[in-house]
Protein backbone atom coordinates (compact mmCIF):
# COMPACT_ATOMS: atom_id res chain seq x y z
CA UNK A 1 0.00 0.00 0.00
CA UNK A 2 3.03 2.37 0.73
CA UNK A 3 4.28 1.98 -2.78
CA UNK A 4 0.46 2.64 -4.09
CA UNK A 5 0.54 5.82 -2.09
CA UNK A 6 3.94 6.78 -3.48
CA UNK A 7 2.49 6.71 -7.23
CA UNK A 8 -0.43 8.50 -6.40
CA UNK A 9 1.74 10.96 -4.98
CA UNK A 10 3.99 11.40 -7.84
CA UNK A 11 0.67 12.22 -10.17
CA UNK A 12 1.41 8.81 -12.06
CA UNK A 13 -2.08 8.79 -14.42
CA UNK A 14 -4.53 6.54 -13.74
CA UNK A 15 -4.29 3.87 -16.01
CA UNK A 16 -1.32 4.62 -17.59
CA UNK A 17 1.66 1.80 -17.65
CA UNK A 18 4.11 1.55 -15.11
CA UNK A 19 6.89 -0.77 -16.67
CA UNK A 20 8.88 -3.59 -14.40
CA UNK A 21 12.05 -5.17 -15.37
CA UNK A 22 14.13 -7.46 -13.01
CA UNK A 23 13.94 -11.31 -11.61
CA UNK A 24 11.30 -12.35 -9.61
CA UNK A 25 11.17 -10.91 -5.99
CA UNK A 26 8.61 -9.53 -3.56
CA UNK A 27 9.62 -5.85 -4.40
CA UNK A 28 8.53 -6.77 -8.08
CA UNK A 29 5.34 -8.47 -6.65
CA UNK A 30 4.96 -5.01 -4.41
CA UNK A 31 5.52 -3.34 -7.90
CA UNK A 32 2.93 -5.10 -9.30
CA UNK A 33 0.50 -4.97 -6.78
CA UNK A 34 1.12 -1.40 -5.87
CA UNK A 35 0.55 -0.12 -9.39
CA UNK A 36 -3.06 -2.00 -9.90
CA UNK A 37 -3.82 -0.75 -6.13
CA UNK A 38 -3.19 2.83 -7.74
CA UNK A 39 -5.11 2.32 -10.64
CA UNK A 40 -1.74 1.80 -12.96
CA UNK A 41 -1.24 -0.68 -15.67
CA UNK A 42 1.82 -2.95 -14.26
CA UNK A 43 3.53 -4.01 -17.17
CA UNK A 44 6.24 -6.62 -17.03
CA UNK A 45 9.47 -6.47 -19.09
CA UNK A 46 12.45 -9.48 -19.30
CA UNK A 47 15.07 -8.91 -17.90
CA UNK A 48 17.05 -10.04 -20.87
CA UNK A 49 15.48 -7.74 -22.92
CA UNK A 50 17.97 -5.14 -24.40
CA UNK A 51 17.78 -1.07 -24.76
CA UNK A 52 15.67 -1.60 -28.38
CA UNK A 53 12.79 -4.07 -26.71
CA UNK A 54 12.87 -2.17 -23.55
CA UNK A 55 11.84 1.36 -25.75
CA UNK A 56 9.38 -0.73 -27.86
CA UNK A 57 7.49 -1.80 -24.87
CA UNK A 58 7.72 1.76 -22.97
CA UNK A 59 6.51 3.14 -26.04
CA UNK A 60 3.59 0.99 -26.67
CA UNK A 61 2.71 0.79 -22.85
CA UNK A 62 2.96 4.60 -23.15
CA UNK A 63 4.94 4.45 -19.81
CA UNK A 64 5.67 7.11 -17.10
CA UNK A 65 7.41 5.36 -14.25
CA UNK A 66 9.75 2.34 -14.82
CA UNK A 67 10.91 0.16 -11.45
CA UNK A 68 13.92 -1.44 -12.40
CA UNK A 69 15.92 -4.21 -10.58
CA UNK A 70 19.63 -2.92 -10.84
CA UNK A 71 22.24 -0.22 -12.67
CA UNK A 72 21.96 -2.80 -15.48
CA UNK A 73 18.86 -2.38 -16.42
CA UNK A 74 18.54 1.29 -15.66
CA UNK A 75 21.47 1.86 -18.00
CA UNK A 76 19.29 0.49 -21.00
CA UNK A 77 16.56 3.15 -20.10
CA UNK A 78 19.01 5.82 -19.78
CA UNK A 79 20.03 5.21 -23.23
CA UNK A 80 16.13 5.76 -24.64
CA UNK A 81 15.26 8.22 -22.11
CA UNK A 82 14.83 10.68 -24.99
CA UNK A 83 12.75 8.91 -26.68
CA UNK A 84 9.82 7.95 -24.49
CA UNK A 85 8.12 11.64 -24.00
CA UNK A 86 5.85 9.67 -21.55
CA UNK A 87 8.74 8.65 -18.95
CA UNK A 88 8.84 10.63 -15.46
CA UNK A 89 10.26 8.45 -13.50
CA UNK A 90 12.95 5.60 -12.92
CA UNK A 91 13.06 4.08 -9.38
CA UNK A 92 15.81 1.57 -8.60
CA UNK A 93 15.98 -1.43 -6.15
CA UNK A 94 18.65 -3.72 -4.99
CA UNK A 95 21.33 -1.51 -6.17
CA UNK A 96 22.74 2.25 -5.42
CA UNK A 97 21.85 5.05 -7.65
CA UNK A 98 25.11 6.02 -9.92
CA UNK A 99 26.83 8.81 -9.10
CA UNK A 100 27.76 9.87 -12.85
CA UNK A 101 24.10 9.91 -14.21
CA UNK A 102 23.64 12.64 -16.77
CA UNK A 103 22.58 15.97 -14.59
CA UNK A 104 18.67 16.23 -16.38
CA UNK A 105 18.24 12.56 -14.87
CA UNK A 106 19.25 13.43 -11.36
CA UNK A 107 16.49 13.15 -8.47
Amino acid sequence: MKFSKALIELKITKMKALNIIGFNSPVWWIAFYGAIFAKVLPVGVYSTSGPSACEYIATHSEVEIIVAENRIHLKKYLKIWDQLPALKYIVLYDDTVPQNLPENRKD
